[in-house]
């Protein structure tokens, strides 16, 4: 049961940061682009910072392989990550 509480908290967490990404932001603007894989850098006052450095890119892939490990540890038939 416990484990299962952990394994939900760490997934909302992982989707929380995510969405961000991909539109659930102040500006409502998605910064990553699934088809491509880039990821802008940031959010200006007004607009979506253009640039796709490796400042967000980074975090973005982050919250991606925590979402997939926490599926993975969530089914009983998978091997630990």
């Amino acid at each position: 049961r416990q484990r299962q509480m952990c394994i939900r908290d760490s997934l909302e967490r992982a989707m929380v940061a995510l969405e961000w990404f991909t539109g659930r932001n102040m500006l409502g603007e998605p910064l990553y682009e699934p088809s491509t894989g880039a990821c802008h850098d940031g959010l200006e006052p007004h607009e979506v910072n253009k640039n796709c450095g490796a400042e967000a890119p980074v975090p973005c892939l982050a919250a991606l392989q925590a979402i997939a490990r926490v599926a993975a540890r969530a089914s009983p038939s998978s091997s630990p990550l």
